[in-house]
């Protein structure tokens, strides 16, 4: 699946809601980002390279039960208006939201999204940046390793989301400049139906 990107979905407004939403979620300094290499989500597995700030807001352990719900409204509601208003060509199950605050330094590593196992193809993620401005020498970019081997550098712009297949390797880069958050809201789904 190529991946896409959804600009120009909401008000300044509700961006700035967004933003103030996000600052204000309980960051720990503990986001491995790791899914490759073992140990797998451990500090341990990144080496030399910094951790960043991340918290697991929703898991879906199953049909039935749903093991962390900490998910600021605003949140849901631009899920929503993603799955019901930008993108309806897919029918979409809820797995995990997990948000990302990085620093000047804090580079991700390459990884991938996938939450259910066997991977049957079917998980994607939606990539959303909740942040209400940003400026393109601020840096930033997230990274898809696609098929071919070429690589999407994908700028982390207002209220932008980006849907691609939770099996690629990607990353998220730090800002170029100090003191300026890159957040990202990751929301792990699958296609059912």
């Amino acid at each position: 699946m190529q991946n896409m990107l959804f600009d120009n979905n909401f008000t300044p407004d509700f961006l700035v809601k967004l933003h103030a939403a996000a600052v204000e979620i309980g960051w720990e300094y503990a986001n491995a980002a790791n899914r490759v290499t073992y140990p797998y989500e451990s500090k341990l597995s990144v080496g030399n390279r910094p951790l960043f700030f991340g918290q697991r807001m929703f898991t879906r352990e199953n049909t039935l039960r749903i093991s962390e719900c900490n998910v600021p409204e605003v949140f849901w509601e631009a899920l929503e208006h993603f799955c019901f208003r930008t993108y309806t060509d897919e029918k979409l199950e809820l797995i995990a939201i997990d948000s990302n605050l990085q620093l000047q330094g804090m580079d991700g590593e390459w990884h991938t999204d996938v939450l259910t196992q066997p991977d049957d193809g079917s998980n994607r993620t939606i990539m959303f940046y909740p942040m209400y401005e940003w400026f393109d020498d601020w840096g930033g970019q997230l990274e898809i390793q696609n098929d071919d081997g070429s690589v999407d550098s994908l700028l982390p712009k207002p209220g932008r989301f980006i849907y691609f297949d939770s099996k690629k390797l990607h990353r998220g880069l730090a800002p170029t400049i100090p003191n300026k958050p890159r957040i990202s809201i990751a929301y792990r789904m699958r296609v059912v139906g």
